[in-house]
């Protein structure tokens, strides 16, 4: 069994995402993209986007998309308008990562669906033990 613990390469400030007239934000997490390799191998994909949904639901006027409903999106050309028209979800997080040798890097997306707006955007590595 791997298991991997991402860090930020560097500190970025917490932005404020939802204003009062978001009160019932509805947020779509699309499962991650694999940059390299084989497209059938969803489970890391699969298993970052639980991660960020498990942590952002204990945030309060936030609503979330659940993530069987956002599985068809996953290899979308076009997240965000996706998101938008498919799901009616007002912000949408999306990304992809890749595995070389014994690091692991992953790309983060947050972007608002009404307007096409990039929010925020991270960038992970690890070392896979």
């Amino acid at each position: 069994v791997r298991a991997f613990r991402l860090s930020s390469c560097a500190r970025t400030p917490r932005p404020q995402l939802f204003s009062e007239s978001d009160h019932q934000a509805l947020l779509a997490v699309i499962p991650f993209v694999q940059l390299t390799g084989s497209h059938r191998a969803f489970a890391v994909g699969d298993a970052l986007a639980d991660e960020i949904i498990g942590s952002l639901s204990t945030l309060s006027g936030l609503n979330l998309v659940a993530r069987i409903s956002t599985e068809h999106l996953r290899h979308s050309a076009d997240p965000v308008g996706d998101a938008r028209r498919l799901l009616r979800a007002d912000y949408v997080v999306y990304g992809h990562y890749s595995v070389h040798r014994d690091r692991m890097a992953v790309r983060c997306f947050l972007s608002d669906t009404k307007e096409g707006r990039l929010l925020w955007h991270g960038k992970f590595e690890a070392a896979i033990d």
